[in-house]
C-alpha cells in the first residue's frame, strides 16, 4: 500500500502520513530514497495495539515536558 491509499483509509492526508513516517509512528518498508509502503496488517496491528494502550502511554506529545515553563515575570526583569 502506499502513502496515498494509506491516506485516503486513514482519512488524513499525504503529508499528514510523510510527518509519521518521518517521526517513525508508523510501521513502514522503505523501497527507496523517499519511496515508502505500507503492509496492512502490520498498519492494522498498529492501530489495534495503539488503541489498547492506556492513555497515560500514549504519544509522546501528551507527556509533560521534563523542563519546566519559565514565567515571564521570573525572569528577573521588571
Amino acid at each position: 500500500m502506499d502513502k496515498k491509499e494509506l491516506a485516503e483509509v486513514l482519512g488524513v492526508t499525504v503529508k499528514t502520513i510523510d510527518k509519521w513516517v518521518s517521526e517513525r509512528r508508523l510501521p513502514f518498508v522503505r523501497i527507496t530514497g523517499k519511496c515508502v509502503r505500507f503492509i496492512p496488517s502490520e498498519i492494522q496491528a498498529y492501530f489495534v495495539k495503539k488503541e489498547t494502550l492506556p492513555k497515560d502511554l500514549g504519544s509522546p506529545e501528551t507527556k509533560p515536558s521534563k523542563r519546566p515553563r519559565r514565567n515571564s515575570k521570573s525572569n528577573g526583569r521588571l
